[in-house]
């Protein structure tokens, strides 16, 4: 949800300085809506294999979502 209200404020700004006509910060602001998105899709990938591994093994979700990290990062290649 945090990602997410980034997301709307950076849209937010973008639409006002493409009303301005401020091409530098348009293109910021379009580079900082691309990393959000970037960001909340791991964010989503890393919860999505916490919850399973906090299912198989009982771990807390924080641990798991350490170890989801971790696998992430070992498997960078499958993943991409």
């Amino acid at each position: 949800a945090i990602i997410k209200t980034i997301r709307a404020v950076i849209a937010y700004i973008q639409r006002k300085a493409k009303k301005m006509h401020n091409k530098v910060v348009e293109y910021v602001m379009m580079c900082l809506q691309c990393f959000m998105w970037c960001l909340e899709k791991i964010m989503k990938f890393i919860n999505k294999h916490a919850y399973i591994i906090t299912a198989i093994y009982g771990h807390s979700f924080c641990k798991s979502a350490r170890k989801a990290f971790w696998l992430l990062l070992r498997n960078i290649l499958r993943v991409a």
